[in-house]
């Protein structure tokens, strides 16, 4: 019975380090990247809904200038969920940290070329396929959110497998175990019954 208790002990604080591995490194990265992704489709409507109003889209302006900062800028999505990425999710979640910033950039000059008049031009930068454009940009980030977050799924799935694992065989262990000393309870009461005949 001390063993049944020792195994299930172990099996269960095994189990729940691979469950807390699987809410930090998983789903609470997972839930960082689905919102930051959210906000970036959000400020790509915003950005391009500003152009096709020319000069009637102020209130997608500022939608823009609020969700901007969940992307860029100091304690935002993507930095926190790179704080604690696991090493399989580090990698395009840098990217896509980068990959904001440089839209933020281009999107200060589309806002300062439609300003001042350069309405193509601001277009150009807003859906072209230069290097420095919101558009790649844009589909560079959406493209690392995505991989970050398949990867994310992907170590939840593993760190829950490694959890479910950690189970396996105890309930049958513990029943047998249990038999086993119940057939040594069974076999000592009967040895001290004999003894009072």
């Amino acid at each position: 019975m001390a063993l049944a208790l020792i195994w299930g002990t172990v099996a269960l604080l095994v189990e729940s380090t691979y469950v807390g591995s699987a809410e930090r490194e998983g789903s609470q990265q997972v839930d960082l990247l689905v919102q930051a992704r959210i906000n970036s489709l959000k400020c790509r409507a915003d950005e391009t809904l500003t152009l096709v109003a020319r000069g009637d889209g102020a209130a997608y302006e500022k939608e823009w200038a609020e969700l901007a900062p969940t992307l860029a800028g100091e304690g935002n999505l993507l930095s926190r969920a790179a704080a604690d990425a696991a090493p399989e999710l580090s990698g395009p979640v840098n990217e896509a940290v980068k990959n904001a910033e440089a839209w933020v950039a281009a999107h200060a000059k589309i806002r300062e070329l439609d300003n001042g008049g350069q309405y193509a031009e601001a277009v150009t930068m807003a859906i072209g396929d230069a290097p420095d454009s919101a558009a790649t940009a844009f589909a560079a980030l959406d493209r690392n959110l995505i991989e970050a977050l398949n990867a994310g799924r992907k170590e939840f799935t593993a760190q829950t497998a490694r959890a479910e694992n950690a189970l396996t065989g105890l309930v049958p262990g513990v029943v047998v175990l249990a038999l086993i000393a119940g057939a040594g309870i069974t076999l000592g009461i009967r040895a001290r019954l004999q003894e009072y005949r």
